[in-house]
């Protein structure tokens, strides 16, 4: 088991609280990680569900170095920060720093939008590839509830529980196979 530091939960408005559920489960439940809530300016964001979320730090304020996960859900705010510089910038300083990047669904948008998705596959629904086709022009798309390439996990907005499994396998989360399986089984519940 590896020691999980900060998990930089990265927020836009309506963001898909549902797709992140079972990940941030698992993260501070099993691996006893920091979660810090970022948003573009350090607002607060509500969420599709209605959730209201009050960000710990804006994207300027984050210190990415000690990271050990972005993740990203999707939902319906996607368009509304597809251009922010800010978070282009951001996700190519964690993928240049070897920090693992997880994005969920309509959020594989923002990776491919900062041009790291280039020669890689990934997965989203099949509804945002198409709409959003040029971006993804040098990827794979290949239609998987999660994909995984080098250190960038793209999900399916309802594979949940298989995304945070995913997570929990690349940070090490797991002490052994039999809790992995426990765990799995008890998120497929």
């Amino acid at each position: 088991m590896s020691k999980i530091k900060n998990v930089i939960v990265v927020l836009h408005p309506k963001f898909a609280e549902f797709q992140i559920g079972h990940t941030l489960f698992l993260l501070k439940k099993v691996g006893n990680a920091n979660i810090i809530t970022a948003t573009i300016d350090g607002n607060p964001v509500e969420s599709i569900g209605g959730l209201n979320v009050h960000a710990d730090v804006s994207l300027e304020q984050l210190k990415i170095d000690q990271a050990s996960l972005f993740l990203i859900p999707g939902g319906d705010g996607i368009q509304e920060v597809i251009n922010e510089k800010k978070m282009s910038e951001i996700l190519v300083k964690a993928f240049d720093s070897n920090i693992p990047i997880a994005a969920s669904c309509g959020a594989t948008v923002l990776v491919a939008k900062a041009g790291i998705l280039k020669k890689k596959k990934f997965t989203c629904a099949m509804k945002t590839y198409e709409h959003h086709r040029s971006l993804f022009e040098h990827a794979t798309y290949t239609g998987t509830n999660v994909q995984v390439d080098d250190s960038i996990i793209t999900a399916k907005a309802t594979a949940c529980a298989e995304l945070a499994i995913t997570i929990g396998d690349l940070l090490n989360m797991f002490k052994d196979d039999n809790q992995r399986e426990k765990l799995n089984s008890f998120l497929k519940e």
